[in-house]
């Protein structure tokens, strides 16, 4: 059975969609506001290969790739390894509230 069609959620947009987060032209406007895209992936997959362990615990493996000034605030160091630092989930849990209380009034939202 297909879904049926409603509004977008976006206001003022005339579009119908089945998906729950917009028509596609807002899902796509989204998708390119984000500045985690394929070429932050594959950034953040080579500096995590090159840094196997976290830098800030050095016991437990890296997997997220941190940036140290928050792209809110420094978007032109976006993909700057020298902006990023490689961190285990542990480490990056307890440092991103530190980050984002930094950032204050100047931090946009990305999601």
């Amino acid at each position: 059975m297909q879904k049926p069609m409603r509004p977008c959620p976006e206001p003022g947009c005339p579009n119908l969609t089945t998906m729950p987060k917009g028509c596609s032209r807002h899902r796509a406007e989204a998708a390119q506001a984000t500045p985690y895209d394929g070429a932050w992936t594959a950034f953040a997959a080579a500096y995590l290969s090159r840094h196997p362990r976290c830098e800030r615990c050095g016991v437990r493996p890296s997997r997220e790739a941190h940036h140290i000034r928050s792209v809110a605030l420094a978007p032109h160091r976006r993909l700057d390894p020298t902006n990023v630092i490689a961190l285990c989930h542990t480490c990056h849990r307890a440092v991103t509230p530190t980050v984002r209380a930094d950032a204050g009034a100047n931090r946009r939202r990305t999601r």
